[in-house]
């Protein structure tokens, strides 16, 4: 936990939070040296579709927000939409 609150204040909140989603991964995978544990196909699936989306997310292709979701949230505050 505090090495996450240090990643945290060192490089960001995306930074950190990008590379938190690997935990799962790096969790099977010592479990599977360390411990010996087999995993099923779906287990190795989802740890490769996870390694995937974070490669994806820090390649910057994803498309970033659209600009006028602000806008949108301040005339439903102002409208008082609820």
């Amino acid at each position: 936990m505090l090495s996450f609150f240090g990643a945290l204040r060192r490089l960001g909140a995306t930074p950190t939070a990008t590379i938190s989603t690997f935990e799962p991964v790096v969790t099977v995978l010592l479990a599977a040296v360390v411990l010996g544990e087999e995993f099923s196909g779906p287990q190795w699936a989802g740890a490769a579709l996870v390694v995937a989306v974070v490669l994806v997310v820090a390649s910057g292709r994803v498309e970033r927000p659209v600009a006028g979701v602000a806008e949108g949230v301040r005339y439903a505050e102002r409208d008082g939409a609820r």
